[in-house]
């Protein structure tokens, strides 16, 4: 074993060492999708993690390269995938994402190092195409058994926040029901409804991965400044910003899916302005699009042109000084005049002067 690791090229122990803090980070989510929506949510998880090793191997042998099961990605993309799917899902649901991801947009590009796309984002752009009926039909919190799926008599419905906003609906401004989109306790993605665990995993960025939060704080912000500027709801700007970051898989994206260090900007102007064009374009096509959710979308497209965010320059306003006229003639002979001082004759070479 200690002679594997030694053998480990540098790159996938970084992508090993990246994709270990993303698990850690996704694992209050899979906790609290288990507390909402109980063991059917931790199964599909499960599985879904399962299908992804599967995948990895068998499409590894198929595109003829070496799995690279060791850096741990394919286990972060079987965490997440079911994470932004309703509970209801059936179980073959999250496994054609987690195949779709890893077979037709991963592998083919090489590995998690040399991504063009994000395999998370495409496989649930992939699913709210082929599958919409699954992809937004919700269960109500607290109300679903392993055998609930949308299909079975015993499935409860429920609204969620990004179906309500599209349909220019509000919940209103009381505190309870603020209260529940801090904890979670409202329909939507399994994943992606507990505001306090996204708050601890930004601020647990702030001293692991710095460098990641300027895309994803210019993200959020950007997408909070659209819905106080353009509300969907008519209980005003305050409740507007708090539905749009609470809706869908927002605040989820602007953590996971965007910086994804394969396919995010290098420099720190470069990861503001990505942030800042993908929250645009997710805010207009969830106001204009025929998806009640368009975040996945809108970081296929802005992944497409990750490379030119980098060019992006900002000009500099600072006073220039003045350029200095170049010395006539007569001012650079009378300087260099000034500047040389007779000495003497010089001493012979041995120290001592000739006689």
């Amino acid at each position: 074993m200690a002679t594997d690791r030694a053998a480990m090229p540098q790159e996938v122990k970084d992508t090993r060492k990246y994709s270990l803090g993303t698990l850690l980070m996704l694992a209050p989510l899979v906790v609290m999708s288990t507390y909402y929506y109980g063991e059917r949510a931790l199964r599909m998880t499960l599985i879904s993690v399962l299908t992804a090793v599967i995948a990895e191997y068998v499409g590894s042998v198929f595109v003829r390269k070496k799995a690279t099961l060791a850096d741990l990605n394919a286990l972060c993309i079987g965490v997440m995938i079911p994470l932004l799917l309703p509970a209801s899902s059936p179980l073959w649901l999250p496994l054609v994402g987690v195949v779709f991801a890893i077979v037709a947009v991963k592998l083919p590009f090489g590995n998690a190092r040399s991504n063009m796309f994000e395999p998370v984002s495409a496989a649930i752009a992939f699913l709210t195409i082929c599958s919409k009926a699954y992809m937004f039909g919700y269960p109500k919190v607290g109300v679903i058994t392993y055998q609930s799926t949308i299909l079975q008599p015993d499935y409860v419905a429920g609204t969620s926040l990004a179906s309500m906003l599209y349909q220019s609906n509000s919940i209103g401004t009381n505190l309870i029901s603020m209260l529940d989109l801090w904890i979670g306790s409202f329909v939507g993605p399994m994943g992606a409804t507990c505001g306090f665990a996204f708050l601890a995993i930004i601020i647990s960025m702030f001293f692991s991965r710095r460098d990641e939060l300027w895309a994803t704080g210019s993200f959020i912000l950007t997408a909070a400044l659209y819905a106080f500027l353009f509300p969907r709801v008519l209980t005003g700007r305050i409740v507007s910003v708090a539905m749009e970051l609470s809706a869908g898989m927002l605040v989820f994206a602007a953590i996971f899916l965007i910086t994804n260090p394969a396919i995010l900007p290098k420099t720190r102007n470069g990861k503001i302005f990505f942030g800042v064009f993908a929250a645009l374009l997710t805010m207009l096509m969830r106001s204009f699009g025929v998806f009640e959710e368009g975040v996945c979308f809108a970081v296929l497209i802005t992944n497409a042109l990750s490379e030119q965010f980098d060019k992006i320059r900002i000009p500099s306003f600072r006073r220039r000084q003045p350029e200095k006229a170049p010395l006539s003639d007569e001012e650079f002979e009378r300087i260099t005049d000034a500047s040389f001082i007779d000495v003497g004759e010089a001493p012979s070479a041995g120290g001592v002067g000739n006689e």
